[in-house]
């Protein structure tokens, strides 16, 4: 690919430019460019991928050129010193998936400003030595077939901060082994069998780690006692069980998802912790057994039916104040539902609070998918934006639960339910700020009219409406959001697609809302002359009339008065 040109000064190459695509594209003997041409000027980044197959040298290349990234496939039998001569300036350089199975020392000596270094996707079996990458602050090794770590970072890259080993062969680790300034480590994909004391000493700047899917059977003392560390990520581990104190108490965000815990007592010596995600277990963690974390705003957690677990519900929401993001899992761990029960949890009450106690959660996202609701959570949730109830048994979209219990949600997935009710019903005088509701998968054929009035009226800034797969031969006028006379105008985008759309003079009442609705993926099945044509053009030619011999009549009464009826 030929490169792209920023930040020049005085004129382009167009001449450079076409020589790179030339030579990616054809198979030359010996192809030497720039040696001759006078090119001024600074590319920001430069992928010679492919070069080498035709000859060139890269020396050569771009002599009077400067740049800072360089993509380099190259054969092992080519890489040398020379490379890089008048190169010095090149602070990105990727040399990815060249099937290199070593690196010799000398290799990057003159490469002195070299920040970022991807050897990503080759067959590398140790970490090779490199002298003189003072600079060097982030390097890529994934992908590999590195055993072990060695002593060669800590000695020769000792401004690294980010290290990633993840998709390799390492067995064992230990602190004194990277370079005391890494902040992110990445070795996940791994063979590791232990983590301890040792593992990660030293390390006190380290931020982030992610051994996710190693061989991992226990969490001991002092682990990851690091004052620094803010993520641990040990999802897909043998993790039976977590010591006490093995956690810095200052920590924001474990992962242990896809383990064989059976208990998480321990946890409780994390006081700041803010996300806790322990789903699929080989055994239930009962919610009655979480320790209450005062300062935790997410949890993830996999559960199994049972008589008390509305209870367990009601306790984190009443102990753990800042939650914010709830998922419970349910199902084993090859399922990937999620469910989030709150049916006849006693912490809310039915819409009134002058009686009962009321609870205040801070959650903002709810995922409550495919769990067998008949309506929506009960659960008074004033931050809440976003709620996901696709999949359930829902036949009834009541506005009162929108305006009680939700009175901030911005989005809502009523996607795969069995909706066919559209209720305003004891709601009045005021409006709802929800912006997208997706209703797609449910059977709004069978709708006919609001309960109660119509709903839109409420929800005045609804922007996105999604009613595709509801096998509707017709718009009703009551579906569609229509503007008032009172409020700002904009638009709404409606999809109703793979419906079997009638677009007769039925339909030629659209013509009136057209100014603020927006059809998408929304297309005519019949009658033949509209079939397949999009509905946002037919509204556009004013839905042209005779549609049919048969309907010259009726179109004709339609066009003598009002469309809109």
């Amino acid at each position: 690919m030929a490169p792209k040109r920023q930040e020049h000064t005085g004129q382009p190459c167009f001449v450079l430019f076409m020589l790179i695509a030339m030579l990616y594209f054809a198979a030359p003997e010996n192809i030497d460019i720039c040696r001759d041409c006078s090119c001024f000027g600074a590319l920001q980044h430069v992928s010679c991928k492919g070069v080498f197959r035709v000859g060139a040298q890269l020396k050569h290349t771009f002599e009077d050129v400067a740049f800072r990234g360089l993509d380099l496939n190259i054969p092992h039998s080519k890489l040398s010193p020379d490379l890089f001569q008048n190169r010095t300036g090149i602070i990105y350089l990727d040399l990815r998936e060249n099937g290199f199975k070593f690196i010799d020392d000398w290799l990057f000596t003159i490469l002195r400003q070299v920040k970022y270094l991807t050897l990503s996707h080759n067959a590398l079996t140790a970490i090779p030595v490199f002298h003189n990458l003072t600079s060097l602050q982030e390097l890529y090794l994934r992908f590999n077939n590195i055993r072990s770590i060695g002593s060669n970072l800590k000695a020769h890259a000792p401004k690294l901060n980010g290290l990633m080993l993840d998709h390799n062969k390492i067995t064992f680790i230990q602190g004194d082994q990277f370079p005391e300034k890494l902040r992110t480590l990445g070795l996940s994909f791994n063979r590791i069998t232990s983590i301890d004391r040792g593992s990660l000493s030293g390390l006190l700047q380290l931020k982030r780690v992610d051994l996710t899917s190693n061989l991992i059977s226990q969490i001991s003392s002092g682990s990851f006692l690091l004052p620094g560390l803010e993520t641990v990520i040990l999802n897909e581990n043998r993790i039976r069980e977590i010591f006490r104190d093995a956690f810095n108490p200052e920590l924001d965000n474990i992962y242990l998802n896809n383990n064989i815990l059976s208990e998480l007592g321990n946890i409780s010596g994390i006081p700041s912790l803010k996300g806790l995600f322990v789903s699929y277990q080989s055994e239930v963690i009962k919610l009655q057994e979480i320790p209450l974390l005062e300062n935790l705003t997410e949890l993830t957690i996999t559960v199994e039916s049972s008589p008390d677990l509305s209870d367990g519900i009601a306790r984190i929401l009443t102990k753990m104040p800042r939650l914010q993001i709830l998922s419970v899992v349910e199902g084993e761990m090859d399922e990937t539902t999620v469910a989030v029960y709150f049916i006849n949890i006693s912490i809310v009450e039915e819409y009134n609070g002058n009686r009962n106690r009321v609870y205040h959660t801070q959650l903002r996202y709810l995922h409550y998918q495919k769990s067998g609701l008949v309506e929506l959570p009960q659960v008074f949730a004033p931050l809440m934006i976003s709620l996901d109830v696709s999949g359930n048994l829902l036949e009834e979209l009541k506005l009162k639960d929108l305006t009680k219990l939700y009175p901030r949600l911005y989005t809502l997935d009523l996607s795969n339910n069995r909706i066919r009710v559209l209720s305003s019903c004891d709601v009045s005088g005021v409006s709802h700020p929800l912006k997208v509701l997706i209703l797609k998968g449910n059977n709004l054929w069978l709708f006919s009219a609001w309960r109660c009035g119509n709903g839109y009226k409420i929800l005045t800034n609804l922007s996105t409406l999604n009613l595709d797969d509801n096998r509707l031969s017709y718009l009703e006028r009551e579906i569609i959001p229509r503007s008032s006379s009172d409020q700002a105008p904009f638009r709404t985008f409606v999809s109703a697609g793979d419906s079997t759309l009638i677009c007769d003079y039925h339909q030629r009442w659209l013509v009136k809302v057209e100014d603020s609705i927006s059809f998408v993926n929304t297309k005519c099945s019949a009658p033949e002359g509209h079939a397949g044509k999009r509905l946002s053009d037919l509204l556009k030619d004013g839905f042209p009339c005779p549609l049919s011999v048969l309907e010259e009549q009726a179109c004709a009464i339609s066009n003598t008065s009002e469309i809109l009826v």
